[in-house]
């Protein structure tokens, strides 16, 4: 996904975060735009801030899971990634 602005993004987010509310769920929005480094601040403030579940999608594969590995060796958020 290069950026927001793809249709199909737009409507997924619409169906995910009307699921999430119908649970009880605050649903949180972060876009990175394509941009690796800013999408991984992103998920560390999200972790840092505390957040429960966290649901990311990357365009670079090597990517996808560097976040949750490093999450679960060190134990600390509690977070679902």
């Amino acid at each position: 996904m290069e950026t927001y602005d793809l249709e199909r993004w737009k409507r997924d987010e619409s169906f995910f975060g009307d699921k999430s509310r119908s649970l009880g769920m605050t649903v949180l929005r972060a876009v990175a735009d394509g941009d690796q480094d800013r999408q991984n601040k992103q998920a560390e403030t999200l972790l840092t801030q505390g957040v429960n579940v966290l649901v990311g999608c990357t365009e670079k594969s090597q990517y996808r899971c560097s976040h949750r590995d490093e999450r679960a060796r060190e134990e600390c958020s509690g977070a679902r990634v």
